[in-house]
């Protein structure tokens, strides 16, 4: 747990609260292996600095086991940058679709701005993924696709999807 700033430190520097009056809470929460090849640690956090809330954060990192060195969806992933953006921004489609209508967490009005959204959001090295033993799951932080109150919204692709392989 990695914490910022201090009562002591908002009072020394109120010329500028939002830099020394943030506080950051990381922890790991989740460390597993998968397929004997690859070690993931996944992190979460909350940063907070004034106003009705903070943020809260998930992340994970991935690291090959042979070799030690950390890798990203960009090392695994063999095709292009478009046919991600499309997979991805279909397969969050399909989530927006498997709602009812009027309970949707995301922020666009119908599929089709859902898959724009998407689609321009989506990048083999801007999007947050966390790696599961069948698959990933790209977490859209909250105000990123929806509002706040709707949290972290995870989109499920299984590497049969993503790779052409199961």
């Amino acid at each position: 747990q990695e914490v910022e700033g201090t009562d002591e430190d908002c009072e020394d520097h109120k010329e500028n609260p939002i830099i020394w009056c943030t506080s950051i809470e990381k922890e790991v929460s989740k460390v597993e292996i998968l397929w004997d090849q690859y070690l993931t640690i996944e992190y979460s956090g909350y940063w907070y600095a004034g106003g009705a809330h903070g943020m809260p954060s998930d992340y994970q990192r991935l690291f090959d086991l042979t070799t030690g060195e950390e890798l990203t969806l960009k090392d695994i992933y063999q095709g292009s940058e478009k046919s991600f953006k499309k997979l991805v921004a279909e397969k969050t489609k399909e989530d927006f679709l498997s709602y009812e209508e009027g309970s949707t967490p995301y922020f666009a009005e119908d599929a089709d701005e859902v898959y724009e959204d998407a689609y321009e959001y989506a990048g083999l090295t801007s999007l947050n993924i966390l790696f599961h033993e069948t698959g990933i799951s790209v977490l859209y932080d909250p105000y990123e696709m929806g509002p706040y109150a709707s949290g972290f919204i995870e989109v499920f692709i299984s590497y049969e999807e993503l790779l052409g392989q199961s």
